[in-house]
Parts: C-alpha cells; structure tokens; sequence
C-alpha cells in the first residue's frame, strides 16, 4: 500500500493512522516518509500506550505536534477528522486499517453522529469502516490522498452506493483497488480490499483494479455510470467464455423480485418450538409456518410434511400478532412474557410501534433463496408458504409470469450458467464460502430467450401479511 502510494506521487507532510491500534502502518510511515508528522489515531489507550513504547525504541517518536515523527492521538477519529485534521500541514494521506464493527454494535447516538459525517456517503446500515471511509473523503483536500485496506463488502453493499458513487465520478483522482483474499488476517476469515484514492490533478486520472500479485490488473473507463457491482471489476476476463452469461441478457428483476428474510430482533420470542407452543398454548391465528435453515430440507421444493419431519428442539413457528389479538388471554399474557424478558428493549424490537408486531415486515415467497454456499445456491420452491428469516431470501415471481417461465427460469438458476452467473457476483467468506447479496441477484442478467414476453418495467411486491 505504502509503494503504491509513492507510485501515485503521494509525498505527504502529515499521516493519519485511522485506528491505530498497535502500530502497525504508523510505524511504517514514520520510516517511509521520515520527514512527515504521523499522528496514530485510536479510541484504546492500551494500543496506543503500546505503540508509543515501540514508536520510541525506534526513535521514531515526535518530541512535539510540529514534529517529525509518531505523535499518539487518544481520539475518535471521526471527531479528530473534523475538528484537528484540518489544522494539520498538507498534503496530508489519510491512511490505515479501520476497525470491522457492524454498526449495529455501536451506541445509537455514535450511529447518528457517524452517518451525519458520512456526509451521505454511507446509508444507515454500513460498518464503521465504511462510515469512517466516507467522513474521511468528505474531509479530503485537492492536494490530500487517501489508503485504506477495507473489507470487500462495501465492493457491493447498497450501503456504499455513495461512497463508490464519488469515486466513481470524481476522474480527478486516481484510484487504484486491491483484492485480497481470505487468508490476509489470521484473526477473521474475510476478504478484504486496499482502496487508493491519489490527489487531484488535471485532466482525468486512471482507474485500476488487481489482485495483489498483479493478476487481473484493469483499467476502468470511468466516462460511463457507476457500476452497481464492484466486485464484478476483479473478474477474469480470460475465464471459460461457457460459464458467463448469454451476450442478450436481462435482469432477473424482470420476472421476479429478491428480498431478504424478516430480522425479528429476538428469535427466542418470536421463533417457537413445538415445547414453546405447549408452555404457551396460543390460538392457531398468531403462529405459522417458518424456515430458518435450508439445510434441514435436501429437495427441490418444501410442503408441511416435510416442516412437520422436523425435529422438536427446531423453532418451525412464526408469532405473527398485532395489537388487535392481544384481546386473546393467551397472546396477551405470552406478550407480557416478552416484556418481562426485556426483548422490547432490543435494538430491532425498540424501533417498531408495536414492539412485537412483525407484520409490515415479513414475506412469504415464492422460492426461498439459500444465499450462501461452498459449492451449490439452492432455490428451493416454498409449498408450505413458509415465511422466512433474515438469513434466507424469498424470490416472488411477478404475477403475470406464466408457470412455463418460471419453471424455465428456475431451471437456469439452479444449472450450470446460472450457478456460475451467482459465483460471478457473489462475495468471498472464509473457508471457500461465498454469499450472493439480495441485489446483486436482482440485477442477475439471465438470458432474454427464458423471458421474451414478460414486460422488464413492472416489477413484483413481496407477499406481505395482513
């Protein structure tokens, strides 16, 4: 990363490590560009104290903040970004390994402050890596560079459309991307991605993606729009031309729609076993059938047999209510239950009118969707008109697709062009596993020939219930 940023002309007066952590890129740049002051970012002053220690065996410690060297920044950098990161001499190079949280992880109040700094980079569900990416773009001046190894998720994440929307555009800039794979950390089984954002400079700049032997390396036209897939960006161009789709191809959107499973926010409560339903006798009205786990059923397609096979420790109902069913003993007093347990309080549950009420947001699909996979992405058809957790996906066909096209289609998908079109934008795991995102299969382009008469503007809504 440092070498690509000195191939890029990235000669900075100030560093700033994004989450320091122990040191690692601190250290490096204080030794690649002696003369610049390093200020090593991190919210833990246990790294930090560490790296302080290391800093100054290798005298490569500032004295003072105007000084040459590895100053320590007790901070958040997000809060540093906006307030001391400007003052710092210029050019400045943004630089680091930002730390993977999930947003859910965070307080709700630092999830709000984060997303006003993404500037609208960032959508409410992006990582904190991703939030602490966008803060820093929004904070870059033309002179200023940015390098960041990332997790490949926000390659393809709805929640960066914004973010790779302004790298996209700004031509300005060149931009240089890296995949790696899921063996860079010993510690998380993730595949990951070093982003280079250079300087601005006349005229438009180029844009490259590779592999980190050089493999796959390619210059991007950015004089179109933005992609809405980056990881596709990596592909092998030379690969079987058998395995990738037909030339005349639609989306698979015109003939159906790809929604993810319903997130409960408490599986405990809402997710119930056989003995759940007996200690808690509740009417046939609120409680339904639900897959969690595709792997409990081999087949092409599932019917309440094969719900009933299941073993009795598996949660296979779904608690469905609304205010109006606590008028029932039974349900109120199984509510009650939930509220002595806490879930209301729950990060999901917490933001419903109704803490309990799931019914603007579960789905009941046509064919549940397997996301991941070491080897096969199952569509298996929903007989049981099961509704389904968040985990899975539900596709519904539009309603004017005859059942010849959706057989023809579901055929496709589960064959060898369709698997390969799937692995094609599916992201990498740990352990050879890779997971396809509900928009990446929206956008799946599927031959034109299964679909010549179904009109590709409508699109299906979900089965919702009510």
């Amino acid at each position: 990363m440092l070498a690509a940023c000195e191939e890029e002309g990235v000669d900075p007066a100030s560093v700033v490590d994004v989450g320091a952590g122990v040191g690692i890129f601190s250290i490096a740049a204080a030794n690649q560009w002696p003369s610049a002051v390093i200020a090593a970012v991190d919210v833990n002053p246990v790294t930090l104290g560490l790296l302080g220690v290391r800093a100054a065996a290798e005298a490569l410690l500032s004295t003072s903040p105007e000084a040459p060297g590895v100053r320590l920044r007790l901070a958040d950098f997000v809060q540093y970004v906006g307030t001391e990161y400007p003052a710092s001499p210029g050019p400045r190079l943004v630089l680091g390994n930002p730390p993977y949280t999930r947003l859910q992880l965070l307080p709700r109040e630092d999830r709000q402050r984060l997303l006003e700094a993404a500037g609208g980079l960032c959508g409410s569900r992006a990582s904190l890596s991703a939030l602490m990416t966008a803060a820093a773009i929004n904070r870059l001046a033309a002179e200023d560079a940015l390098c960041l190894l990332l997790p490949a998720q926000w390659l393809e994440a709805d929640y960066a459309d914004g973010l790779r929307n302004w790298i996209w555009t700004h031509t300005n800039r060149s931009v240089r991307l890296t995949l790696f794979d899921t063996g860079l950390f010993k510690e998380a089984q993730v595949d990951a991605v070093s982003l280079l954002v250079g300087p601005e400079r006349e005229g438009d700049q180029p844009m490259a993606t590779s592999l980190p032997d050089g493999a796959r390396h390619r210059l991007m036209d950015r004089s179109g729009p933005c992609p809405g897939h980056w990881r596709s960006l990596f592909a092998d161009e030379s690969a079987d031309g058998a395995e990738l789709p037909p030339t005349e191809t639609v989306p698979l959107s015109t003939v159906a729609r790809i929604v993810r499973g319903t997130a409960t926010g408490a599986n405990a409560f809402f997710l119930l076993t056989p003995q759940q339903l007996a200690d808690h006798p509740l009417p046939s009205t609120v409680f339904f059938p639900m897959v969690r786990r595709l792997r409990d059923h081999p087949g092409e397609s599932i019917d309440e047999a094969a719900l009933a096979n299941l073993p009795e420790r598996d949660r296979r109902w779904l608690f469905l209510a609304q205010h109006t069913d606590l008028d029932d003993d039974q349900v109120a007093a199984y509510v009650d239950h939930g509220q002595a347990e806490g879930y209301p309080d729950r990060y999901l549950c917490s933001y419903r009118r109704e803490w309990f009420d799931l019914s603007t947001e579960v789905v009941v699909p046509d064919v549940i969707v397997g996301p991941s996979s070491k080897t096969e992405f199952r569509f298996v058809v929903n007989e049981a008109a099961a509704y389904i957790t968040n985990n899975l996906y539900g596709l519904s066909w539009k309603t004017e697709v005859p059942p010849a096209t959706r057989t023809a289609v579901l055929s496709w998908l589960r064959g060898p062009q369709g698997q390969a079109a799937i692995r094609a934008r599916a992201r990498s795991h740990g352990d050879r596993l890779s997971k396809i995102e509900p928009r990446a299969l929206n956008a799946l382009p599927i031959p034109a020939t299964l679909v010549r008469d179904i009109p590709a503007e409508d699109h299906a809504q979900p089965t919702l219930w009510s």
